[in-house]
């Protein structure tokens, strides 16, 4: 899977909202995966944090690369699984 998040938008200050960071790790999937399959990575994600968890995610993902890699790293068994159900 790839570990490609795409910002909703360029110089954010206001907290990002539930919508706009499962719009961003659908468009960073959908580089790599399906749409069914990213629409399912996304909303399985997002389900499990609230809006400021989300927040302080995005925030330290844009300040480092390391942070985008563990949560992909930590994110894997979302991933696994909704490719596993695109895959029938």
């Amino acid at each position: 899977f790839s570990t490609q998040f795409t910002a909703p938008a360029a110089g954010q200050t206001q907290p990002i909202s539930r919508q706009a960071f499962a719009g961003g790790l659908m468009n960073g999937c959908m580089k790599n995966r399906s749409r069914e399959t990213c629409l399912c990575y996304a909303n399985a994600v997002v389900s499990r944090y609230n809006e400021p968890q989300l927040d302080a995610m995005y925030r330290q993902m844009k300040l480092e690369a390391e942070s985008r890699k563990m949560f992909f790293l930590v994110h894997a068994p979302e991933m696994n699984g909704c490719i596993s159900k695109t895959k029938k």
